[in-house]
């Protein structure tokens, strides 16, 4: 796969959010957008589910035969005016109508529900400065879940024209947290790995690699075991492998914190 890589001034600008007021006009703009492709039921067009317009979705003309089907995950810049007549009725149609400046497909794999050796490296495993860049989430933010899918922003340091193959997984059979010290939350325990699959060339540099991770139904799981307490709020714990020493030997882990609400019944 082709990794959605963002850097310098493309990832300063990410979810970069604008809006402009007057003259009948609400505009919002934003660039960067995490969301996955859609087809709406009831009119038939192909929509964005982005958790800016939750729970609504996003239309603009031109989505459909862009290249891009249901369940498709990207990241994408908006305009939308609330103040067109085309969102005067947006509870009724289910979305909002605007306009896109582009959209970019983002890498998507499945998260796994069984464990892998944690002292073992894999062939041709890459180190990750960070599972979750500090402007997405990490230091106990909250996790970019859309779809059942978490959107991971991740840090890594990969030659021109590198492509690297992303896993995450977890324990699914013994989804039994560890209490954070810090909140007293209950942490569930994942790990994102990261492997060279096809060389790149000088020079290297750091990048953001956006990727999209199919979650199943291990944040059920999740959601139905802290229903039985009474926290508001669930940690998941994205441990990687953060140096690689002895020759493959050793492996250096760390972990970056995403916060999950808990959905319960009013």
């Amino acid at each position: 796969m082709k990794n959605l890589l963002l850097s310098g001034c493309i990832a300063a600008s990410l979810l970069l959010l604008t809006s402009c007021l007057g003259g009948g006009s609400e505009i919002h703009t934003a660039s960067g957008m995490p969301g996955v492709i859609k087809l709406d039921a009831k009119s038939g067009k192909m929509l964005i589910d982005a958790p800016y317009f939750a729970p609504y979705g996003f239309y603009a003309a031109g989505l459909s035969g862009s290249g891009f089907f249901p369940d498709d995950c990207v990241l994408f810049s908006f305009s939308v005016d609330l103040g067109d007549p085309e969102n005067a009725d947006v509870a009724t149609k289910e979305y909002y109508t605007g306009t896109i400046a582009e959209v970019a497909s983002v890498d998507k794999y499945n998260c796994l529900g069984y464990k892998l050796d944690t002292t073992v490296l894999l062939d041709n495993e890459q180190k990750i400065a960070y599972a979750v860049d500090a402007n997405y989430g990490s230091n106990g933010g909250y996790a970019i879940l859309i779809s059942n899918k978490l959107f991971l922003f991740s840090d890594i340091t990969m030659m021109s024209d590198q492509q690297n193959q992303w896993i995450l997984y977890c324990d699914a059979s013994n989804l039994e947290p560890v209490k954070d010290s810090s909140t007293g939350l209950n942490a569930y325990m994942f790990y994102l790995r990261s492997t060279l699959s096809r060389e790149g060339k000088a020079p290297e540099k750091n990048n953001i690699v956006v990727n999209a991770f199919e979650m199943g139904n291990i944040l059920d799981l999740i959601q139905n075991r802290e229903k039985q307490g009474s926290q508001s709020e669930a940690i998941l714990r994205i441990n990687f492998v953060k140096d690689i020493k002895d020759e493959g030997e050793t492996l250096v882990w760390d972990k970056s914190d995403l916060r999950i609400v808990i959905a319960r019944e009013s």
